[in-house]
């Protein structure tokens, strides 16, 4: 059985069960079977203080025992630690990189935890890990965060912030083969590549995501990466005058909507576009308006009344 199956055995442990389990790792503690399956169990109840409590000393024998492993990452930010947990936490992973002081993955499963206590430590953290392992995407979209979230707070730096965490994100989408985490990240980036004007990545990214979606539709469902794709390339072409590509990627949209049957539109941000688009595309703003209205599935019935009151007030300036 594999990591996955053995956690999901300890979703529905009875107490005995449990009690029984915690009791044999104290004599047994390298029975990673059983660890998990506990571990199971406290993840499906992740967000109350009782599964923090009970998670803790496996979250530190982890920390002692597995340091570079993803799932000790992973218990350092699923749980609601209270502040003498988190010292516990961070006592041992001071101690672990003491002993382990260059290993990238130990450094970025520590910040994880620190950037709970101490900001500026867990970034230090990530840069150092990012300097001795630029391959691993994991750290690189890490970095990326934590530049992105710099930009926002540092006004004084923010333009400088924004294009570190944009090479960032490049450097971390190079590395990363896998459909899902590339499509997080560009999701996540395009947008924020538009706000501070590097469009021309903006326009890759947002072509990238469609390329994603048209080839693993399933994968798109999560993550609406389609409609987010033309949408963003749509917002790219318009603000760099390309007239005809804004056609296209609107009308691509227009169709896209009619299709999609889940109600994960990025409606607010379509809603925003149509007003930019309406001062000088006016015809391809009311055909977003409309086939927006038309694609409003059961649970989008809230932005119905907000998107008529806009496709009437272009109506009215005809």
């Amino acid at each position: 059985m594999d990591r996955d199956d053995l956690m999901r055995e300890g979703y529905n442990l009875k107490a005995k069960e449990l009690d029984g389990l915690e009791q044999h790792l104290m004599i047994c503690p390298n029975d990673f079977p059983s660890r998990l399956r506990v571990i199971g169990y406290c993840r499906k109840r992740s967000q109350s203080r009782t599964a923090a409590k009970r998670v803790l000393n496996h979250a530190l024998w982890m920390i002692d025992t597995m340091p570079a492993d993803s799932l000790t990452g992973q218990l350092m930010n699923e749980y609601q630690y209270d502040r003498l947990e988190l010292d516990q936490l961070r006592s041992a992973w001071e101690q672990c990189l003491t002993r382990n002081p260059d290993i990238p993955k130990i450094l970025f499963n520590a910040s994880l935890l620190i950037r709970n206590l101490d900001a500026g430590q867990a970034r230090d953290f990530l840069l150092r890990a990012r300097e001795l392992d630029r391959s691993n995407p994991l750290i690189g979209g890490a970095v990326a965060r934590e530049y992105m979230l710099l930009s926002f707070s540092d006004q004084s730096r923010s333009a400088e912030f924004a294009g570190l965490a944009i090479e960032s994100a490049i450097q971390a989408l190079r590395t990363e083969e896998d459909p899902g985490y590339r499509m997080g990240l560009l999701t996540e980036f395009t947008p924020f590549a538009i706000s501070f004007g590097h469009l021309q990545t903006a326009g890759q990214f947002a072509a990238e995501l469609k390329i994603l979606a048209n080839a693993d539709p399933e994968l798109s469902v999560l993550a609406p990466a389609q409609e987010s794709g033309c949408l963003y390339g749509a917002i790219v072409a318009f603000k760099c005058g390309e007239r005809l590509k804004l056609e296209q990627e609107v009308a691509d949209l227009c169709v896209i909507l009619e299709a999609v049957d889940w109600p994960h539109k990025p409606i607010q941000r379509m809603l925003e576009f149509t007003i930019e688009l309406a001062e000088t595309e006016p015809n391809s703003a009311r055909h977003l308006l409309q086939s927006l209205l038309d694609s409003c599935t059961r649970n989008d019935r809230k932005w119905c009344k907000q998107i008529r009151n806009q496709l009437n007030s272009l109506e009215a300036r005809r």
